[in-house]
């Protein structure tokens, strides 16, 4: 990231911090930007939910009038009866907060077989274990 930035004209100072850190409040607001991730569990749903609600994440860098915001696009994210309408609806809070310029959104995808072939049916939770019930061996 520094290096694109500085391809643009972008001077950074990158400062790696431990994980501990985040949940300091006075050192995460003295920087002037925060690049952080979230890893998400199967059910995405409600990885995001959790993600607009909890109070160590992406609220506590808010205003008052923006977790305003942030809850009623919660309240009308959770109401969404079918997934379709629950994404556009997160995609609307999404809209909101980067166009406010207070949160950038990136999304990092990773597809990789890390097993044999001869294993079927394999689905991974959310820390990265295999859900053994729906897994079965091809002979």
């Amino acid at each position: 990231m520094k290096q694109k930035l500085s391809e643009i004209g972008i001077m950074v100072d990158v400062h790696p911090i431990e994980l501990s850190d985040l949940y300091n409040e006075q050192l995460m607001l003295s920087f002037d930007a925060i690049y952080n991730g979230e890893g998400f569990e199967d059910n995405i749903k409600l990885s995001i939910l959790i993600l607009l609600r909890n109070e160590y994440g992406i609220r506590r860098f808010l205003n008052e009038s923006q977790r305003e915001e942030l809850d009623k696009g919660f309240e009308t994210i959770k109401k969404q009866s079918d997934d379709e309408s629950f994404i556009q609806a997160f995609l609307a809070v999404e809209e909101q907060l980067t166009e406010d310029a207070t949160i950038i959104f990136t999304v990092h995808s990773s597809e990789q077989n890390t097993y044999q072939t001869t294993v079927q049916g394999i689905q991974l939770s959310g820390y990265g274990w295999p859900i053994f019930h729906k897994l079965w061996l091809k002979n």
